[in-house]
Parts: structure tokens; C-alpha cells; sequence
């Protein structure tokens, strides 16, 4: 007996069946990895600070930490030695009279996401340096602005008596954490939260962000804003990525930004890059420079050398062009530099090194999703600012404004 024949549709009735099926599989895998992924993968919140006990503002590191935690699969070790420092024990008085060389600046000197300090560009900077005749104190604390800073020194880092005052400046957000000042955070729990109170008074509405806005900005797209920080989603483009780039590896499609944008919010970095200033970033570098001459004029008085490194963020090292019609990646840092070449401060520029090495070596130097170097960018960074430093004692502070 013969079968009757099969409908006309049913080949596209059982492909639409079987598109339908697999989109669900894929999309309940997809959710499924989403829920273990963030179970195991809860950022975990480190209780680092404590309120300045001066009661002058800003605040400080706790002493005696010793903390365990994760980045990814790296296994991360913050330790505080008894004066607040993410860095080994040591005296206040300088019995060995070695040449003692000071690091201030913020997250990046402290060290973030460095699997120690020693694996800091800190500590990497330390290994450069004769053991016996240098030794070298990390006063970082992750949010620092300059006016932070310049507190730190007048309250604690100069009774450590430092010949040697390296300050770090972050081009990424130096200049907005100098002008919200010493009480921008409010510290709950160990944490630093931002005080609304001064972001409302320093901030127009538009630059704020939306955590800090009083009125909601219209609906947003509930579903973009899960992709965007699906960590299921992550894994996979990882994965691609990786694969593409195993493909195609001279060209490290991966790492490499063609087009930079600049940000009208004064909390993403490439605000700092953007032409020409609006007025509140106008105000920011203003009350930054003055706050760097009073750092200046503080450590020549107490006959401490500054010296000025500025580390470049993500979007500087990896975009193609460094200028367009609206922006100059040479901005923020070239303001510093100004400055120090106007007032004899040895001067170093990160950004054309680290540029040079992605391109020569095509490998990242910042961890994946984070702001923050890895392993290698601190190592590479340590050894520069190393080689750079004893070019500069050699030559007695002729050294100034290198890595142009």
C-alpha cells in the first residue's frame, strides 16, 4: 500500500520547528550558565578603608589587612603593613639611610588586581633599584585625587622622610577626583560610596550620572542593558574573540580600538579627552594644577624631589588615530606636562611606550572588563618607570619629560 504523500509544508513546518526548538535550548543553556556564572562569580566587597583619623577629610587604607580574593582565576593578596600601606612592613625612620623613593597616586599604585604589591608596577619598579642604597614606600589608596594626595603627604608620607616623591596621575579621572575634593566619598562598611551632597553641589545635571540624577532620564531597554552585562553573553564573545584572534593573530583584531568616542559624563575616561573643555572640566584642571603646585612647592620644602609618571587609560593605548575633530588622546596628560616643564619637574609620559608594545608585542596589558592592569602591564610599567627613574638620578634631573 502506498504512503500518501507528504504536505508541501511540512519540510518547512519541521525546519521552523527545529529553529524554534534549539533558539529555546540555546536561550535556557544561555540563562542557565548566566545564573552559575554570577553565583560563582559574586564580586565580593573588600572593606579596604577607614575614615583619615585626623578628621581632615579624605581617608586611608586600614592597617594590618590581609585579604583573599579572585579576579577571574587569578587568586589576589591585599596585605597592609601597620601604617596603611599595601606594601611590607617598614620603619618610619629611615635607619639605613637609603635613599628613600615615595609612590602616591591611586588605585593603579596601589596595586589593584596585582596578584601582591610585589607583583605591583611598585614592586616591579622596586627590582630595578640597588637593595642597599634605595628604598622604595607605596602610600597608593584606590579613588585618590591630588587633593587626597596632597593631604597624605602633609599628614603621614613626609614623617617617612622620602628624598623621592614619584606621583602617579591617572589621565582616566585624576582631574574630576581632585575637584570633587577630600569628602567626594563616604565610607560604609570599609567601602567608599560617593556622597551625593557634593556631587550635587560640584556637578551640573548633565554631567552626573544616572545613579545621581534626580529625575529618571525616559524608559531604558531593560533587555540591552541584560545582554550588556551578561556574563554568559561575555564568556562566549571571550571565547570568539580568542578564537579569531588565534586565527588572524597579526592583526589582534581583539585588542585594537578604530574609533575612538569621547563622553559627555565626567565619569567615563574619555570625558578627559574630549575638545574643547566644557566648563566644568575647565574647573577641574584648574583646581588640579593648583593643587599639583601646592604638592610641588610642599615637597621642595621638606627637600623632597617630585617626579610626575602619568598612566594612560585603556581607550589611549588601543585606538588607532590619537586625534580627531573633537578629541586629543594627549589630553589630560598634556596639561601635567606643561606644568612640569614649567617648574623643572622630571616628568614621564607611559602613553607612546605602552602604545609601541601592544603593537610590537599584540598582547593586552589590562585585565579583560576591568580598568585596572594585569600582570603583565604592571611588570611592563614597573621596568619603565625603573629605567626612566635612574636615568634621571644619573643625570641629576636632566632626564626630564621622557618617553616623548
Amino acid at each position: 500500500m502506498r504512503k500518501p504523500p507528504k504536505h508541501p509544508l511540512s519540510k518547512r513546518k519541521k525546519f521552523i520547528f527545529s529553529t524554534v526548538f534549539i533558539s529555546i535550548i540555546t536561550l535556557m543553556s544561555v540563562c542557565c550558565a548566566e545564573f552559575i556564572l554570577r553565583n560563582l562569580e559574586k564580586p565580593v566587597k573588600l572593606a579596604l578603608f577607614e575614615k583619615n583619623s585626623h578628621g581632615t577629610g579624605s581617608y586611608r587604607l586600614k592597617p594590618n589587612l590581609d585579604i583573599r580574593t579572585k579576579v577571574g582565576n587569578t587568586e589576589i593578596s591585599i596585605k597592609t603593613n601597620s601604617f596603611g600601606m599595601h606594601w611590607r612592613q617598614v620603619d618610619k625612620e629611615n635607619s639605613g639611610k637609603k635613599v628613600r623613593v615615595a609612590f602616591v597616586g591611586d588605585s593603579f599604585t596601589f596595586g589593584c588586581w596585582a596578584k601582591n604589591f610585589q607583583s605591583s608596577f611598585v614592586g616591579a619598579f622596586e627590582t630595578h633599584l640597588s637593595k642597599d642604597n634605595y628604598e622604595v614606600l607605596n602610600f597608593g589608596v584606590g579613588g585618590y585625587g591630588l587633593s587626597d594626595i596632597e593631604l597624605l603627604l602633609r599628614e603621614e608620607i613626609s614623617h617617612f622622610h622620602p628624598d623621592y616623591i614619584f606621583l602617579a596621575f591617572f589621565n582616566g579621572n585624576d582631574f574630576r577626583d581632585t575637584y570633587l575634593g577630600t569628602e567626594k566619598y563616604n565610607i560604609v562598611e570599609g567601602a567608599a560610596q560617593w556622597d551625593n551632597r557634593i556631587i550635587e553641589e560640584k556637578l551640573p545635571p548633565e554631567y552626573r550620572t544616572e545613579r545621581h540624577l534626580d529625575h529618571a532620564e525616559g524608559p531604558k531597554n531593560i533587555l540591552r542593558e541584560k545582554l550588556a552585562t551578561s556574563r554568559a553573553l561575555s564568556r562566549i564573545r571571550s571565547i570568539f574573540l580568542k578564537t579569531r584572534k588565534s586565527i588572524n593573530n597579526s592583526e589582534n583584531t581583539s585588542v585594537f580600538i578604530n574609533e575612538f568616542k569621547h563622553s559627555k559624563q565626567i565619569t567615563s575616561y574619555p570625558f578627559w579627552s574630549q575638545i574643547p573643555y566644557p566648563s566644568v572640566a575647565d574647573n577641574a584642571r584648574e583646581v588640579s594644577m593648583q593643587t599639583l603646585d601646592r604638592i610641588r612647592s610642599f615637597a621642595q620644602s621638606r627637600n623632597m624631589t617630585l617626579l610626575v609618571v602619568s598612566i594612560p587609560y585603556r581607550e589611549q593605548v588601543y585606538v588607532e588615530k590619537m586625534a580627531g575633530i573633537d578629541y586629543d588622546l594627549e589630553l589630560p596628560q598634556r596639561y601635567v606636562e606643561t606644568y612640569a616643564k614649567e617648574n623643572d619637574v622630571p616628568y614621564l609620559d607611559l602613553l607612546p611606550l605602552l602604545r609601541e608594545y601592544v603593537r610590537d608585542k599584540h598582547m593586552d596589558i589590562y585585565i579583560s572588563g576591568d580598568p585596572h592592569f594585569n600582570t603583565r602591564g604592571h611588570r611592563i610599567i614597573g621596568e619603565s618607570i625603573g629605567n626612566w627613574f635612574m636615568g634621571v638620578v644619573e643625570t641629576g634631573g636632566d632626564g626630564i619629560n621622557g618617553g616623548k
